[in-house]
């Protein structure tokens, strides 16, 4: 991917480049040797420069003796590095979107995170440009240490470099956490300018970033995926059940015509008379749970109906998130696995919708939500879309 090196005015870097190359050199090295030890509070810990940055650099540094005539320098031993090649190195998607925290006096800045999906270490930020205004900025990640799992609780940080020369530090907290009862998934980013001489102590500016703090875990889709199964189970029973008591009533009522019909003697007419308003008032009760058994059940198609296509937008919503960016693979796969129930669940639900319809006591209402429902799953294209991770 082409790089454009336009400038964002209110991001300039305050350190000179001809500071920059001491203060990557000093950054990154530092980097490095605090990945080597264990802080103990984080199961995984990966921290350096990437494979590709450092082959070309190991290759700079060996090219660059043909410039000297000491005699021991091409007898110093070096490690051989592997060359990284295109097709083997992992490939930066999209894992966040943000934009900042600003104050009054502050411009509002938006950004995306790009990085691999293996250990999160490689890749970019976009600086998207303010106002409509220039161009959009891509500085690389040109070293990281990495603390936690991005699947739990992790910090992140990311040393990026400008194009105009110096550096940004970007900071990224996150994690699932519950408040109260509820649990959520939340991202934190800090974009941080350092101080001169690369003082991190003393960072000349921070900018807080929003990547969304609070994503309903596990998400609301997969929470009503699970409902709408149940659901359906209700409404599959009440159509069994309207079918039951169908049956019912014919019976009773052959049992009533052949009562009727049957002659009998003066002294057994009043016990004959009795088994008949009995047999009436059966008939009676039977249709009024009848009648109760299929407005219930359109009210529950109704309801389905409609937490179907709360379930659509949700999921079309959580794809376009940074909970699902943020993502591996394997997770965003599972994800999809749990909308996809939902072509057994739909299918179950059309079974019974197709049944009862000739029983609904209004047809037209329910074949409008109906067809709104099948409208807006297609419009989704819920089973077949893939997230818009890559840019």
């Amino acid at each position: 991917m082409g790089m454009n090196h336009s400038s964002i005015s209110d991001l300039t870097f305050s350190n000179s480049p001809k500071k920059t190359v001491a203060i990557l050199c000093i950054g990154v090295a530092s980097l490095i040797l605090s990945g080597c030890a264990s802080t103990g509070l984080f199961s995984e810990r990966t921290a350096g420069i990437s494979s590709v940055n450092a082959h070309s650099l190991s290759k700079a540094a060996l090219d660059s003796r043909a410039a000297y005539t000491n005699e021991s320098l091409p007898l110093i031993p070096r490690e051989a590095r592997a060359e990284v090649k295109e097709e083997g190195r992992a490939q930066a998607s999209l894992s966040l979107v943000g934009k900042s925290l600003s104050s009054a006096n502050d411009k509002n800045i938006k950004i995306e995170l790009f990085t691999d999906k293996i250990n999160y270490s490689t890749g970019y930020v976009k600086v998207l440009a303010q106002d409509n205004a220039g161009q959009d900025e891509f500085w690389p990640i040109i070293a990281h240490d990495n603390v936690g799992s991005h699947s739990g609780v992790f910090e992140y940080i990311y040393i990026l470099s400008l194009p105009r020369g110096g550096i940004r530090y970007l900071v990224l907290n996150g994690g699932p956490y519950a408040n109260g009862e509820k649990k959520y998934t939340g991202f934190e980013g800090s974009l941080i300018e350092p101080g001169s001489s690369n003082n991190t102590s003393e960072p000349d500016k921070v900018v807080k970033i929003d990547f969304g703090f609070n994503f309903p875990t596990p998400p609301i889709y997969a929470e009503d995926t699970d409902l709408a199964d149940d659901v359906v189970d209700v409404i599959s029973g009440k159509i069994a059940a309207i079918k039951s008591t169908k049956a019912k009533i014919i019976k009773t009522k052959n049992e009533l015509a052949q009562l009727q019909s049957t002659e009998t003697t003066p002294e057994k007419e009043a016990k004959k008379q009795l088994k008949i308003q009995g047999l009436e008032k059966k008939v009676t009760e039977l249709q009024d749970e009848l009648t109760f058994e299929i407005e219930s059940t359109q009210t529950r198609l109704l309801d389905y109906f409609g937490l179907r296509q709360q379930i659509s937008n949700n999921y079309d919503s959580f794809i376009k998130s940074n909970h699902f960016h943020w993502a591996d693979e394997s997770q965003k796969q599972d994800y999809r696995n749990t909308i996809l129930k939902m072509v057994a669940i739909d299918k179950k639900v059309h079974t019974a919708y197709n049944a009862f319809l000739e029983d609904s006591p209004d047809k037209q209402k329910l074949d409008v939500q109906h067809n709104n429902m099948t409208v807006l799953i297609d419009l989704n294209k819920d089973f077949d879309k893939t997230a818009p991770d890559t840019k």
